[in-house]
């Protein structure tokens, strides 16, 4: 009996120190997909030089993306919204620009300007993008 007691005890043992040493060395990380765009940011001027959130009413205003790996024909939508002013339902975007990658550059924008005369109402506001129907990121930025 004392025997068996000795091996059950250094069974267990075994098995501890065992589950102590995989969880130390961690078990092997699963993989995550990459995302489908990345380096998202806003800019006043379409060669996307001068970054920045903060917008003049007159101002263009920019969305620039980085489409990885993006397969000939991937459908590409900014919806611009207003998130503060009583009159803008902030789930609802004021416009929408498409694009459907060709090829090429995998550098992407979308860009918005206001026809009224004196521009865009100051505001706080967000940029969605998204990938074939699929919202992959979202920048946000204030018109003042």
């Amino acid at each position: 009996m004392k025997s068996r007691l000795s091996v059950l005890l250094a069974v267990f043992l075994l098995a501890a120190v065992s589950l102590a040493c995989s969880r130390l060395m961690g078990s092997p990380a699963t993989p995550t997909p990459a995302s489908p765009v990345s380096n998202v940011y806003m800019a006043s001027d379409s060669d996307g030089f001068n970054k920045t959130n903060v917008f003049a009413p007159k101002d263009a205003i920019y969305v620039f993306f980085t489409a990885n790996q993006p397969e000939i024909g991937a459908y590409f939508e900014a919806r611009w919204y207003v998130l503060n002013l009583p009159d803008m339902d902030p789930n609802t975007p004021f416009t929408i620009t498409s694009y459907t990658y060709n090829g090429g550059n995998p550098t992407i924008y979308a860009s918005v300007q206001s026809s009224h005369e004196d521009g865009f109402t100051p505001a706080q506001c967000k940029v969605e993008i998204y990938m074939d129907g699929v919202k992959v990121a979202e920048q946000q930025f204030t018109i003042q």
